[in-house]
């Protein structure tokens, strides 16, 4: 079997547009079904792609090959504001116990980790948003650990903005703002470079950072 990319969280929006989006013959695709449903729903779409539904045996990849881009699109809570945290914990210690495993496989190859989190969680986010972003923290603390367990492996995360369909001059706004196209595209292009990356990505939250910044300074300024 000659996987090269892997996809957790393929029924998301980005997920689908990544696997549409991806370079190579479905055939070298493995897309992570978070339950049944989701299989279901992978299958019926007809990708090409080999689908598995977490809980069921990883198929075996060859210790050694090409490289293997791993793009984590859903792990922990999807939308913010859902604050379930026994389920969420469940759901995020499940896929992370996936995630090692499959790093157990490709240990002896190079592999690239791409973590979709939230501008969220570099920023101070509102308390209605502490809890979303609070847990894209404690993934991405995992995963660093994880990836830096294996000599070959690399961890970029990905930190957006607001995500849309699409974006026309017809809703302003909408140009500051990413599309599941565009973020996807950007994806595949971080994942085929040897260096990894935090970045923010997004005029949104690129400029959500700034203020933020700016006001949290000017708090240590005034209050000290």
């Amino acid at each position: 079997m000659r996987i090269r990319s892997v996809i957790l969280g393929p029924r998301t929006r980005l997920g689908l547009e990544l696997a549409h989006e991806l370079p190579g013959p479905p055939a070298e695709r493995l897309l992570i079904a978070r339950d049944a449903s989701d299989a279901a729903f992978l299958d019926r779409l007809g990708t090409g792609a080999t689908v598995v539904t977490i809980g069921e045996p990883l198929p075996r990849l060859p210790p050694q090959g090409d490289p293997v881009a791993i793009y984590i699109c859903a792990l922990g809570p999807v939308h913010a504001g859902d604050a379930d945290l026994a389920a969420h914990a469940a759901a995020a210690l499940r896929d992370l116990g996936l995630v090692r495993e499959l790093l157990a496989q490709v240990r002896d190859r190079a592999f690239h980790v791409v973590h979709v989190s939230s501008v969220l969680a570099r920023v101070g986010p509102r308390p209605s948003r502490c809890y979303y972003a609070g847990f894209k923290n404690l993934v991405e603390g995992i995963l660093t650990d994880l990836v830096a367990a294996h000599a070959g492996g690399r961890l970029s995360v990905v930190h957006p903005g607001r995500l849309r369909a699409s974006r026309s001059a017809l809703r302003p706004l909408s140009l500051l703002e990413t599309s599941y196209r565009g973020l996807a595209r950007r994806l595949i292009r971080i994942a085929s470079r040897e260096r990894a990356r935090r970045i923010t990505v997004g005029i949104d939250a690129r400029l959500l950072t700034l203020v933020r910044s700016a006001t949290e300074t000017w708090r240590a300024l005034v209050t000290y």
